[in-house]
Formats: structure tokens, sequence, C-alpha cells
């Protein structure tokens, strides 16, 4: 399984530079595939498609999920793809954005390193307006009921020194030290203080 989610994970790698504005509205044709739809957004979307399905099969067969980083890699990239789906007509980018979440925190009660890489992702939904700052705190309220147990640790840092792996993968095709995890977690952090007076205001 890990295999093939590796596999879709750099398929979406190499489309996904081309999935700019211009190429969607006017596709460039894939002549080395068969199919006569073959474009770098129909490429993409069916790794993604598939990368879906490898996370909820991986969730819901690996009661263990929650001791092992091996599948994280899924969870980033469809986080991610669930951003590129607010500007369809479908639904189902909620759903999955959700299941990513409920993955990292899994992962956060066995990694500290998790709880960075989940404010990241947070953060990058909060832009994208995937999540409002309301829902993003209640979020990060559960991370922090869940990794209490981390405190042990506090000498050795938050976490976010380590979460240098890449999050915000269009970012990072322009920008890849903006796109790691420990640089949006840290501007994460900023915004839900930011926004906390004006919500306070308002009630």
């Amino acid at each position: 399984m890990m295999m093939h989610i590796y596999f879709h994970a750099i398929v979406t790698d190499i489309f996904r530079p081309l999935l700019t504005e211009a190429e969607v509205s006017k596709p460039l044709r894939l002549g080395s595939f068969s199919a006569p739809r073959a474009t770098p957004e129909a490429a993409y979307l069916a790794s993604v498609n598939q990368l879906k399905r490898l996370l909820l099969m991986y969730r819901l067969n690996f009661r263990t999920a929650m001791f092992s980083v091996v599948w994280q890699t899924a969870l980033i990239y469809v986080a991610n793809a669930m951003m590129r789906e607010l500007k369809t007509s479908s639904n189902e980018w909620r759903y999955y954005l959700h299941l990513c979440m409920a993955g990292l925190e899994d992962l956060y009660a066995s990694f500290r390193v998790f709880g960075s890489i989940a404010k990241a992702v947070l953060g990058v939904a909060i832009e994208h307006g995937a999540l409002g700052t309301s829902e993003a705190r209640r979020i990060t309220n559960e991370l922090e009921e869940l990794g209490r147990h981390h405190m042990i640790a506090k000498p050795l840092g938050d976490g976010r020194e380590v979460a240098n792996w890449i999050i915000d993968l269009d970012l990072a095709v322009t920008d890849p030290e903006a796109a790691q995890g420990s640089n949006l977690a840290e501007k994460f952090q900023e915004l839900i203080i930011e926004e906390a007076p004006s919500e306070e205001s308002q009630s």
C-alpha cells in the first residue's frame, strides 16, 4: 500500500507545476497517453482520487496507524489536493480534509512534530478559505489536549525546529522555504493570536 501512496504522490508532484489557470482553460494534450482526454489535470486528479482511496483504506484497516509515520505522505498530499477541490461543486473535500486532520491528530499523540505539521495544514486551510479561525482554534485545542504528555519533554523544544517537511505543495513550487511546516505553523499561531481579539469584540 505504501508503494502505491508514494507512486501517486510522485505523479501529483510531476503534474502540479502544470496546473496553471492558462493550462486548465486550454489543456495540454499528453501525446504519450492513449486516453483522448489525457491532460496534466486529468493525470493529477486520477492520482489524487487514488490517494484519497488509499488514505481511507489505511485509516480503516490499520489500527496501529498512529504509531507509524510512513503514511503521513498521504495525509499531506490529500489535504493539499482538497484546497484545489474548494473551487469545484463537490463537497467531498470537507470530509477528506477532516479525515486528514484526524490522521494528523492521531500521529501527534505519538510524535510531537505532528503538532506543528497539523498547525501548518490548518494555516493553509484558513488561507484557502477551507476552514474558519474558530474551527481551526477548536482543532488546536484538541491537539493541545492530545499532546499534554509531550509537555514533559518541553526542554527539547516545541516541535517546530524539526518540522521542516514541505507542507504547502503549491507554495513550494515558488518558495520552498516558506512552504515548510515550521514556518507555516508559526504563521498560523500569529494568525490565531491576531484573530482572537476581533472575535472577542464581536461576541
